[in-house]
């Protein structure tokens, strides 16, 4: 949060309070400054510049009720959490009243360079005090197909039932002498039943929704506790409360959320530091 108060302050003291009025402004300036870092945090403060929160910070009579006003508008418009959404305005509220010494920002970044900062590793994992895990990544193509395999296997257990019936009846035919129709419901079920298994998981099939779902092709921030899982990305915020979670599934190299029977959201463990952290992670959803 300190590093983030300091580029802000210098976006404030190079560029003036107007820049954080206007989002795509803010935007531009602020890649510059935070040279590729805190992208999730960008995305964020760009929703509250959108939300006018500067002006009314400005223009407030009773800052406490103008942040809880914030924080509900921003909360209900963008589904942001509610403590992420508090600790933002608070930083904000903090450069807009000045009282975080502009003059301090040369002195206190020079002393943060003499720091041992932990810094993002592989996969840019963040833990801070509002959640028990933040995980950041996007999926691929070939991680969509392996989505689709896991789904497929889940739903075999649905068909055994209607596929014994079928290849019952067919045999029935035949043994009561309507072999020819018999035989073709045979021909049917040994071609209908292996399709609709292999067709979901064929890469061909599989690019076709791939190539159509761009928001969930972008990188997503997972911000998770035990209450709720919120997912962001550059065009999109959803909050993903614990009773709207149909249940958890798992593989060797993936967790899927699933928020309906087919429907879900992946998380791989290359998400995750290392392995280690990925293993608990499972362990965590598994008791979630």
């Amino acid at each position: 949060m300190e590093e983030l108060k300091i580029i802000l302050n210098e976006i404030v003291r190079d560029y003036g309070l107007k820049t954080l009025e206007d989002s795509q402004k803010f935007k531009a300036v602020f890649a510059d400054y935070a040279k590729g870092e805190f992208t999730g945090e960008k995305e964020l403060y760009m929703k509250i510049i959108e939300a006018g929160a500067a002006k009314e910070i400005m223009n407030s009579g009773n800052i406490s009720a103008t942040k809880d006003a914030l924080v509900k508008k921003i909360h209900d418009k963008y589904f942001i959490d509610e403590k992420i959404c508090a600790n933002c305005i608070d930083l904000f509220i903090s450069i807009i009243r000045n009282d975080y010494s502009l003059n301090n920002v040369k002195e206190e970044k020079s002393q943060k360079s003499g720091m041992n900062l932990i810094k993002e590793e592989e996969n840019n994992q963040i833990i801070n005090s509002n959640n028990d895990y933040v995980v950041k990544g996007k999926y691929t193509l070939e991680d969509f197909v392996q989505f689709n395999k896991v789904l497929v296997k889940k739903n075999v257990k649905k068909t055994i039932i209607p596929m014994i019936i079928s290849f019952g009846a067919s045999i029935f035919v035949i043994a009561i002498g309507g072999i020819e129709f018999g035989i073709f419901l045979l021909i049917f079920d040994v071609i209908f039943f292996p399709l609709i298994f292999l067709l979901p998981t064929t890469k061909a099939h599989c690019k076709k929704f791939y190539d159509k779902d761009n928001l969930n092709k972008e990188e997503q921030i997972f911000n998770i506790n035990r209450n709720s899982i919120q997912i962001t990305s550059s065009n999109m915020s959803i909050n993903i409360n614990k009773s709207q979670i149909n249940k958890f599934l798992f593989d060797d190299n993936s967790i899927y959320i699933m928020t309906g029977a087919n429907q879900g959201f992946i998380i791989k463990d290359r998400y995750c530091k290392n392995q280690h952290e990925f293993i608990n992670l499972k362990g965590y959803f598994a008791n979630y």
